[in-house]
């Protein structure tokens, strides 16, 4: 039977957003920093489109594997194999303490003509 590390091949980067106070003094400044890098299987699970012409992106859902350990939250970015995936949701399936599954999107806007 083979485990599931034998399916972790792509290089992933966690990344969690940092808010601190502009430096010129006035609102927010927004920015990312890795918080951690691992071994992860990463499947598509569906896309969907926008309803609003207007609007014209879609999304993808993602299900992303890593082990346990990985600092991995909602919210935070998984940076692998040129996307960039928003968390959704973390959560530790039935086998506890093995690895955790990731649920992930992203969003993709129509190219300008």
């Amino acid at each position: 039977m083979m485990g599931i590390d034998a399916l972790l091949t792509s290089a992933c980067t966690i990344q969690r957003r940092q808010r601190s106070k502009a430096p010129s003094g006035g609102g927010w400044a927004t920015s990312w920093e890795q918080v951690d890098a691992v071994l992860g299987y990463v499947r598509s699970m569906g896309t969907s489109v926008a309803d609003d012409p207007s609007q014209p992106q879609g999304r993808v859902s993602y299900r992303v594997y890593m082990r346990v350990g990985a600092d991995v939250q909602q919210r935070d970015r998984i940076l692998v194999d040129g996307h960039e995936l928003e968390v959704i949701g973390v959560r530790e399936p039935s086998a506890a303490g093995y690895h955790l599954e990731i649920d992930a999107a992203e969003w993709q806007t129509e190219a300008a003509p």
